[in-house]
């Protein structure tokens, strides 16, 4: 799309207005909408899913079936994988099969917030 230097014009101070209405909107946020927005923006992945598991093998450097062909092979045959892959396949078995619901936190005290006052 090419525009006309007038149209070019008029788009940028759009832009520019835009900038300075959201930059506004940012300044006046609190620290704890700012955090909320944060949290947001983070994808929202469910346990147990295909990007779950791809999210878990960027972390561990294998897949769900690699990690549990290490497990297999090195309880039948320990010499075949050293110790450490054994350790970090169990603990990315144990990360994909989490299940929040049932592993929640055990403490249920509300965390310490500084308070403004004095």
């Amino acid at each position: 799309m090419k525009l006309k230097p007038f149209d070019l014009n008029k788009k940028l101070a759009e832009l520019d207005e835009l900038r300075a209405e959201l930059l506004g909107q940012q300044a006046r946020m609190t620290s704890a909408e700012k955090m909320q927005a944060l949290a947001d923006a983070q994808p929202r992945v469910e346990f147990g899913s295909p990007e779950h598991a791809s999210l878990l093998a960027a972390g561990y450097g294998m897949t769900i079936a690699k990690a549990r062909q290490i497990i297999d092979e090195r309880e039948k045959k320990p010499e075949l994988w050293p110790y450490e892959m054994y350790e970090k396949a169990q603990a990315m078995i144990a990360a994909f099969e989490a299940n929040p619901k049932t592993h929640g936190p055990s403490n249920t005290r509300q965390p310490w917030h500084r308070s403004s006052h004095g």
